[in-house]
């Protein structure tokens, strides 16, 4: 049974289910071929060429509430890149705290209706000098980043990242 979304879809009067399943997208399309063009985009924003290891990275990941990573309420099952070069993502909100029921209630009334991803990078000058955030970063240069945690919040920070389907799912065991 899909569930009531932001979006309007069939929004039900009942008590929130006891587990969800959320689906929607995690990372905005992008363009395939775009490069980075400073410092601060290479280590903020995510381009084609590194779509499918953020996608592999996600999974297993915790789910917040609005970047608290206090309040863990369920984990990614799964993420892929859609033909438009925008991550897809699956997770669960489990139900098994107060925190995560109060999510769950959220996701249902269409409140939490965004989709946000926290990361961590490292970004390293290959000449070994300096550089600024607004550098033009070298080929050889080395960065990572990483996802920390994904989010359910109610105004997500790239537009077009929401939630689009929502399932009851049973108790968690």
């Amino acid at each position: 049974m899909v569930l009531g979304a932001h979006n309007g879809l069939n929004r039900h009067e009942m008590s929130p289910p006891v587990a969800i399943e959320v689906e929607g997208i995690l990372y905005p399309p992008t363009r395939r071929s775009e490069v980075h063009k400073t410092v601060k985009h290479a280590c903020e924003e995510f381009v084609g060429t590194e779509l499918e290891d953020l996608a592999k990275q996600v999974e297993g990941i915790p789910v917040c509430v609005e970047h608290d990573t206090n309040c863990v309420v369920g984990s990614v099952k799964c993420a892929r890149r859609t033909a438009s070069s925008a991550i897809w993502v699956t997770f669960t909100v489990d139900g098994r705290t107060e925190a995560s029921k109060s999510a769950i209630k959220g996701v249902t009334d269409g409140e939490l209706c965004g989709i946000s991803l926290s990361h961590d990078y490292v970004y390293q000058r290959a000449s070994g000098g300096g550089c600024t955030m607004d550098s033009a970063p070298h080929k050889d240069d080395v960065s990572r980043k990483g996802p920390i945690e994904l989010s359910l919040c109610a105004d997500p920070a790239r537009a077009g990242c929401n939630v689009h389907e929502v399932r009851a799912r049973d108790a968690p065991a």
